[in-house]
């Protein structure tokens, strides 16, 4: 397994960081622990990669938001688009840990590499609104 190193990860971080303060800014009054008469929010990811490094045989993108209190996370696969990937989860309202990762192409997309440049930090999702999250991907780091 491949794993990021020195300013990678501190670049990674940061900019999870940066995210999760502004959704936390966002969800200021919203509950730790999901009420289920509270609306789902919706959590938009935006990854992008930082460089000129791709990986040759393409690669397909995810991220997970596992929430803080305990139960199952929700994955999903992102889309990619213009130099981004993008997608978006349907979440309780509450505090999350987003996860982001890459599955390198082995010589095409029907063969997936273990799950490579991984990332993580805190978010939080407020209830019945729409947040975004940019998350950046590099390659072999």
């Amino acid at each position: 397994m491949t794993r990021a190193h020195g300013g990678a990860v501190l670049l990674c971080m940061r900019v999870l960081l940066v995210a999760a303060i502004a959704l936390a800014v966002a969800g200021c009054g919203g509950s730790e622990a999901p009420s289920s008469g509270e609306a789902a929010g919706q959590l938009l990811v935006e990854q992008t990669f930082v460089g000129n490094a791709h990986y040759i045989e393409g690669a397909k993108s995810y991220v997970s938001a596992e929430p803080e209190s305990g139960g199952d996370p929700q994955e999903v696969e992102l889309t990619y688009s213009d130099q981004a990937s993008t997608g978006s989860l349907h979440l309780d309202p509450g505090r999350y840990t987003l996860k982001s990762w890459q599955r390198p192409c082995d010589g095409n997309c029907g063969y997936l590499d273990p799950p490579t440049d991984e990332c993580s930090a805190p978010v939080e999702v407020a209830s019945g609104a729409d947040s975004t999250c940019r998350t950046p991907c590099l390659p072999g780091h």
